[in-house]
């Protein structure tokens, strides 16, 4: 797994191919809820995916995020 050279909220390294969640909020900041990611190495950028793969996700930041696992260790993470 490729080092992202970016860390989690737990200052936790992240990797491509780890699942990460990040909070969900909506105007006027309410929390709505958790989502999760797979991140992923594709077009010359690390990119968050939602697990549900519904759109072609955002280019990762290390904002506001937290490591849960990985695909390889915790696949059943993405049948969520």
């Amino acid at each position: 797994m490729q080092y992202t050279g970016l860390t989690d909220e737990n200052i936790k390294d992240v990797y491509e191919g780890d699942i990460i969640k990040r909070p969900i909020y909506q105007i006027p900041a309410e929390y709505c809820g958790d989502e999760l990611f797979v991140v992923e190495f594709n077009h010359c950028a690390f990119r968050e995916v939602p697990i549900d793969r519904h759109n072609k996700g955002d280019v990762l930041s290390d904002f506001n995020i937290e490591v849960i696992g990985n695909i390889y260790e915790n696949p059943e993470l993405l049948e969520s």
